[in-house]
Parts: structure tokens; sequence; C-alpha cells
């Protein structure tokens, strides 16, 4: 009797779940396992902020709950991490030093908040990035007794989380390395826009600084800028963008640059194995140049893609390019990339 083939993904978020549906819904019943490295059910990142500022509660961040999983006969081994794909022998390794073996392959582990160098050991416990619920609790908890917070970085996420935070009993600090915020998303005339409103609410915007240290010192952290200056701060909230999680592939030929390259069936350059979501390098089809695109409408178009192709229904991506709708401080704002840098 021959063996029955399933289907495994590494992730359990928008490009994951994603996959899953397409996968059943095109009538293929073959088994599926999902792998995630956190111990819960699926949950939307973007909710975060709306969590800290106590607009929802915890249970709202989630997506999915166990009947998804059982309406879609889905297999989940929550908790464990991917260390290593291992191509030759289709065989994945876990950080509990299981293997598992697989026939077709979705690489969905997303991406990660980018860290800061130079955080000393004893200033770690009041800094953190924003994109767990993790550090989301964190934020909350830190936050919950600080006057005095440094936002590092001007991008979506420090900007909602500092519309989560504010208050009139906190002195809230934005450091910013280029001229303006939102340098990746927006001109600097409606970037203008969204800093008249930051200033009316009292923040305090430092441009063209990085951050060299954070030390400890007074029972609070010191976030030491390349100006010299030296800002108090009780909660340090880091959002200097993310990095795809493409470290389980590392020692593969599996194909990277920023992300895992796929093609527009969100096939790697190894047969049976895919991409999808915030680790995967596609192409860009405005500017035709391979990129990350890290929305979550993205990470679900490309997950359903990839599961309908591993269910053997071809399918193709199009249209893919990078857009944001979000509103800041009352401000509805559709973004795009600018197509020059900002110095």
């Amino acid at each position: 009797m021959a063996r029955v083939r399933k289907h495994t993904i590494i992730g359990n978020s928008a490009a994951g779940l994603s996959a899953i549906k397409a996968i059943r819904k095109s009538g293929d019943a073959r088994p599926i396992i999902l792998i995630s490295a956190e111990k819960c059910h699926a949950y939307s990142p973007v909710l975060t902020t709306y969590y800290i500022g106590d607009e929802i509660k915890k249970s709202q961040l989630f997506l999915t709950e166990e009947g998804f999983y059982k309406k879609y006969q889905v297999q989940t081994i929550f908790g464990r991490r991917v260390e290593a794909v291992d191509p030759d022998h289709r065989r994945i390794h876990l950080d509990d030093r299981s293997r598992l073996n697989y026939d077709d392959l979705l690489i969905a582990s997303g991406a990660s908040a980018r860290d800061l160098d130079h955080v000393d050991p004893d200033a770690s416990k009041y800094v953190s990035t924003l994109r767990t619920i993790a550090d989301a609790e964190k934020i909350k908890a830190v936050g919950e007794k600080a006057k005095k917070v440094v936002a590092i970085g001007a991008g979506l996420v420090s900007l909602q989380t500092i519309k989560a935070i504010l208050g009139e009993r906190r002195e809230i600090t934005l450091v910013v390395g280029s001229g303006q915020v939102l340098s990746q998303q927006m001109d600097r005339e409606s970037a203008f826009i969204i800093q008249e409103k930051l200033a009316a609410r009292g923040v305090e915007i430092l441009f063209g600084r990085e951050v060299t240290n954070i030390c400890c010192k007074g029972g609070r952290a010191q976030v030491i800028t390349s100006y010299g200056e030296s800002l108090p701060a009780d909660l340090v909230v880091v959002g200097k963008g993310v990095r795809s999680n493409t470290e389980m592939v590392k020692h593969t030929p599996i194909k990277t640059n920023y992300g895992i390259v796929v093609d527009g069936r969100m096939r790697t350059n190894l047969e049976d194995i895919y991409a999808a979501g915030d680790v995967a390098e596609g192409r860009n089809e405005i500017t035709g140049e391979m990129e990350v695109i890290a929305t979550w409408f993205n990470a679900c178009a490309q997950g359903e893609i990839a599961g309908l192709n591993m269910a053997g229904r071809p399918a193709h991506r199009r249209g893919q390019f990078r857009e944001n709708v979000t509103t800041i401080l009352g401000v509805e704002a559709t973004t795009t990339p600018n197509t020059g840098a900002i110095p």
C-alpha cells in the first residue's frame, strides 16, 4: 500500500493559515502538519498596540481557536522551533532534537523585530521591541508605571505604540535616524502632517540621531544618542524594522537574499519547498525588484498561492506590491514606499 504524502507547514500566522485553507478548499485531504515556535493559537501582531492601549482584551488578539485546526484536520506542534531544514533527506530538525520528515514543505516562519546593538544587560528589562504577545505584555507591564518613554525608530510600529501609550503623565521622546517620520512609506509633506500631530500631543522628536548605547543609571534606562545626548527612560520601545526568519535554511542550497527567494508560485529553487509571508522575497510588480513585502495582505495572498500549488492546483501571484493602510493619531494614511532615499 502506497504511503500517503503529507503537507508540512512552518509558521502559524497569516501565510500558514491561508495555505491551510487553500489546500482544503482545493479538495486535498492529505495530512497537514503545522509547526509553530509559539505555544498558542494564531494571533494578529497588528492588534498588539490596541491591546497595549486597552482598546481590546488579550483574547481578542487571537485569530483561531482549537476548532479551526480540527475543522481543517491539522496536526499541530506548538512551542517547537525549527532549527534546520535538511533538503537532502527531506527532514526538519526541531529545537528539542527531534526530527520530522516532510514530503512538501511551506516555510512561513515570518519575521522577527530587529534588536538594538549596544544594550547593556542591566538595561534590557526597560527595553522592548513589539512583534509578539510577549513583547506587548512586557510593554504593558513596564509602561504602566513609566513616566519617561523613548521610542527608537519612526516606522508604523513605533508610531502606533506611541499612540497606544500617550497620556498626560508621560513624557515621550522619539529618536529618528532620518529627517522625517515614516521615511520608508511617505513623502516629506505627508510625514509633516503626522509630525505636527505628534508635536501637538507633546511628543518630542529628535531627527538625524542614532542610538549608540543604552545603559542603566539611577533605576532607569539611559539612551545615548550619536549627538552625545543622554535620554532617561523608564521604557524604551524599539521599532527598527524586521528581519526575515531564514536561519533554518542558512546551511542549505535554498536561495536567500533578505528573505527566501520565491517565484510567482511561491516555489523556492528546490523542488517541493515553498515560502510565503514575511520570510519570502518575491518580485514587486511595480518596481520589478525582488523584495520582502511584510504586510498582512501580502502574506495571506502568498499563503493562498502556496497552498494551491502544494495541492497540485497551479496558481500564480500577480499584482504583488507594498502598501499599508492605517490610522495614526486620527489621520487616515495609505502608504507606499518612496522611490528615492531619504537622507
